[in-house]
């Protein structure tokens, strides 16, 4: 039996820009996915996926022999087996197997299920997480950074390829900071698409995201934070054309309301001098995490 573990993901700063080269503070959380594999003599691939709660989301059952045969695209899961099985000939080599993933967090939360999986997966395979990544869903690779990482991190895509640096990112003003679930999963895929259909300068956005991240990550007060904060939520709602989550649903809130990662779903980081549950949950979100409740 072998075990795997990728730790979830949230993007703190460059969302979208990220994906062209911007410096990104990414943050692992607490909470992930664990792959669990037995080798049997079965000459049949069973696998098993389940939520937090313990049910089976995913059961799906293939021969062997379809492992080894070119993906069509219609089954996610199989497509990934294949295309770790293409970068690895010898991956899958046994008579039969049954996997069993096992996720820490619910699966609307957005913090990474296909990426803990891919990191998993590679993992197993013994391949390249990105290389994998590449050959299948894409996206710039911070999530895989993350599900690697029990520390914060600073990624970059220098060429095309992903910088990891590990980064003691631990703010003295750390218990101000809460992450609020709005209820709703951010469809990722169409958020990159609606970026890249943007016709503004991206070079200047990398550069302006770029030393905002810098700034971040050495704020040494909650005011001063959340002033960066403020600043870089303006710059993407002026680029994407699009109000910032503050505006659109807390402009009343007297801290900082900052969506992370593709905007419009999944979490939100809140900065605030006193525990803002009963702001927010008045507003209809009723997840309100402590930092340090989730942060890794």
């Amino acid at each position: 039996m072998k075990t795997f573990f990728g730790n979830g993901k949230l993007l703190l700063t460059s969302e979208y820009a990220v994906l062209d080269g911007a410096l990104a503070l990414a943050l692992p959380t607490k909470l992930g996915q664990w792959l669990i594999v037995e080798e049997t003599q079965s000459n049949e691939f069973m696998w098993f996926a389940y939520t937090i709660e313990g049910n089976c989301w995913l059961a799906k059952k293939y021969s062997m022999q379809q492992l080894s045969s070119s993906a069509d695209g219609s089954d996610m899961l199989l497509g990934l087996l294949q295309a770790a099985k293409k970068l690895q000939p010898d991956f899958l080599s046994g008579k039969g197997y049954i996997v069993k993933t096992f996720l820490e967090f619910p699966r609307l939360w957005g913090l990474g299920t296909s990426s803990t999986l891919i990191h998993n997966l590679a993992s197993w395979a013994n391949i390249n997480p990105y290389d994998l990544l590449r050959n299948t869903f894409g996206g710039s690779g911070y999530d895989l950074a993350c599900a690697a990482s029990d520390s914060p991190i600073l990624y970059q895509l220098k060429k095309g390829f992903p910088v990891v640096e590990s980064l003691h990112f631990d703010p003295s003003f750390r218990a101000n900071l809460y992450l609020v679930y709005r209820n709703q999963k951010q469809d990722s895929r169409r958020g990159i698409a609606a970026y890249r259909k943007e016709a503004g300068n991206k070079t200047v956005l990398v550069d302006q995201l770029t030393r905002l991240t810098k700034q971040i990550i050495v704020a040494d007060s909650l005011e001063l934070f959340e002033g960066l904060l403020r600043k870089h939520e303006a710059i993407l709602s002026d680029y994407m054309g699009i109000p910032s989550v503050q505006d659109q649903l807390f402009s009343d809130f007297p801290g900082v309301v900052k969506s992370l990662g593709a905007w419009g779903g999944d979490f939100v980081l809140v900065t605030a001098t006193s525990d803002p549950s009963k702001y927010f949950i008045e507003k209809g979100f009723s997840t309100i995490l402590s930092y340090d409740r989730l942060m890794a």
